[in-house]
């Protein structure tokens, strides 16, 4: 049986070591919540720009803005393209033509109609194709207003009676918005979408003189 002295002592002792591991339990206990706190920063620091994904996932606001603006400076710059320009002289002795111009120039190409969100198309439509063209190019040079318009033929290769010489073909570079208008978009824009459609503009002509 261990004497009380010697149970007092041990009981001494295990209350020392108690009171000085609690401390050592209790610092390092402290200590490890902020190792794992440094330890996460570290990570983060080190880790390949993770918590930076979200942020450059998209476009800044100053990156819309110069792309808004690049938008913007792109509509404003013409688009140049490359077509044939007929050029008609009068034929002398005559100066200029009965409409007052001294020539009568002619684009062989055309553009799209006009359309809000649409950009404008180059159309390689020759206008001097369509009769009604030439019809109205034909009468500025002083052909007859009650005739049929002249031929393509006609107009490339005009008699000694026309008051106009063979037209003089040159590639040249212009912008798009100068070319005129295609006309069968003209036509359609004006008669068939304007009026009620196709079916309803052909029953009106068909039904026109009746």
């Amino acid at each position: 049986r261990t004497p009380p002295r010697q149970r007092s002592r041990a009981v001494a002792r295990e209350r020392g070591v108690a009171c000085c591991s609690a401390p050592r339990h209790t610092a390092h206990a402290a200590r490890t919540p902020l190792r794992a706190m440094a330890a996460a920063a570290e990570e983060a620091e080190n880790a390949p720009h993770g918590p930076r994904v979200a942020a450059d996932s998209g476009p800044s606001l100053q990156e819309s803005a110069e792309a808004a603006a690049m938008a913007r400076h792109e509509e404003d710059v013409e688009q140049m393209v490359q077509v044939t320009r007929y050029t008609f002289r009068p034929r002398p002795p005559h100066t200029g033509f009965p409409d007052g111009r001294p020539v009568q120039q002619v684009y062989a190409s055309c553009k799209s109609m006009p359309r809000e969100g649409s950009p404008l198309e180059l159309v390689r439509v020759d206008p001097l194709d369509e009769p009604d063209v030439r019809g109205i190019i034909s009468e500025n040079m002083g052909w007859p207003a009650g005739l049929l318009p002249p031929s393509r033929s006609r107009l490339f290769n005009p008699e000694e009676r026309d008051m106009w010489l063979p037209p003089e073909p040159e590639q040249v570079s212009v912008g798009l918005r100068e070319l005129p208008v295609c006309w069968w978009e003209q036509v359609y824009t004006s008669q068939v979408k304007n009026q009620g459609g196709y079916f309803r503009v052909l029953f009106s002509e068909l039904t026109s003189g009746w």
